[in-house]
């Protein structure tokens, strides 16, 4: 059942992670692209960047016991940090393509929106003002934890 479970929340996450990486460029009043919008088609996806530098670059909170914590030798355990390896074995075959980030609830956005890391698992809440136009410009994955 455990590894059903897992390959299942691997599958999930896959998807929700590649369809993160692309995006329309958005447009302000003038019906033109803004200062924040990615960069001209033919730009590569944050896909294409993640497999060509080889490993996936995952924000975590790192102090939560259970979800994402450093512990004295410096390897990470929890549920957030088993997220970022089913998204890493999704996308490379290999769950310890990963690198680690910590990152306060003032940093998580916009790492992710500056591209200093490629995805959050961390206790991230979506909320209807985060999905808006106008928010974070940002797509959330599934609910992980209740």
């Amino acid at each position: 059942m455990y590894r059903w479970s897992s390959v299942l929340l691997a599958a999930t996450l896959s998807v929700a992670a590649l369809a993160g990486c692309t995006t329309t460029a958005p447009t302000g009043t003038s019906g033109s692209p803004t200062a924040d919008a990615p960069a001209a088609a033919g730009a590569p996806s944050r896909l294409d960047t993640i497999i060509s530098r080889g490993k996936l670059i995952c924000g975590v909170e790192g102090t939560i016991p259970g979800f994402s914590f450093v512990d004295s030798n410096g390897q990470y355990t929890g549920l957030d940090v088993d997220v970022c390896k089913a998204v890493a074995a999704a996308i490379f075959g290999d769950p310890e393509k990963v690198e680690y980030r910590n990152l306060d609830s003032t940093a998580r956005f916009p790492a992710v929106t500056s591209g200093e890391v490629d995805m959050l698992a961390r206790n991230t809440t979506w909320t209807a003002s985060r999905d808006a136009a106008g928010g974070n410009g940002l797509e959330f994955a599934p609910t992980t934890f209740f």
